[in-house]
């Protein structure tokens, strides 16, 4: 089997890629053998990386990497003289520095879970660090592989500084290529009940009573 015309027998053919950009067009195609049926080619063992597709009809290896990462697969394709096999390493460089895409603003309550789910770009993502949150909230990794983060926690203050209630914070994740720009949220926390005036709403319906049975022409 070849590989954009190029045989290259046990050793693996290379494939290589950037993230966030579309491979170049990529063909197996058999030699000196009519193909099989409709759809001679296959992966028959390892798995593409997300988002990279073969054509089983024409052997086209086609698509936008989204992670960073050697991945390695072999290809077969049918002949009418039998299967041949093809290593394949698709070796995929990051595009640069993981952007983290949280929301601009978000709400929470003291005491209430929070699981507030976003992306960074350009994973695999390795680490995360944050400042800034308040306090019992995390920012943490759910899938490093997909980019996938999330601010987790339960809130347990609600106030940030002086009078204030919300927390501004900033949110940064690191991959192969180092780590990427710091990205702000505004977090407000509200108080899990609000506050109440006891006393002066006894001493209020103390006035009111005596009022009423004043009214009535009775003593208190």
């Amino acid at each position: 089997m070849q590989l954009n015309g190029a045989n290259s027998g046990a050793v693996p053919a290379v494939v290589a890629a950037t993230t966030g950009a579309a491979i170049a067009t990529q063909t197996f195609s058999a030699v000196n053998s009519a193909l099989a049926g409709a759809n001679p080619f296959s992966v028959v063992t390892g798995t593409l990386p997300a988002n990279i597709t073969l054509n089983t009809a024409n052997g086209q290896l086609t698509g936008t990497p989204v992670a960073g990462g050697n991945t390695n697969v072999t290809v077969r394709v049918a002949t009418a003289a039998g299967n041949v096999d093809l290593p394949v390493q698709i070796q995929v460089t990051l595009a640069g520095a993981p952007v983290v895409a949280p929301p601009v603003s978000a709400n929470a309550t003291v005491g209430q879970a929070v699981n507030l789910a976003f992306t960074a770009s350009n994973p695999a993502i390795t680490a995360v660090g944050a400042s800034g949150l308040p306090p019992g909230l995390s920012f943490v990794i759910t899938n490093g592989g997909t980019g996938a983060v999330a601010i987790t926690g339960t809130p347990t203050q609600s106030q940030a500084g002086g009078n204030s209630n919300v927390f501004s914070a900033t949110l940064n994740a690191t991959n192969g290529a180092g780590a990427g720009a710091n990205a702000p949220i505004s977090i407000t926390v509200l108080p899990n009940v609000a506050p109440t005036l006891t006393g002066a709403v006894t001493a209020f319906s103390r006035v009111f009573y005596l009022k009423l049975v004043r009214l009535a022409g009775g003593r208190s």
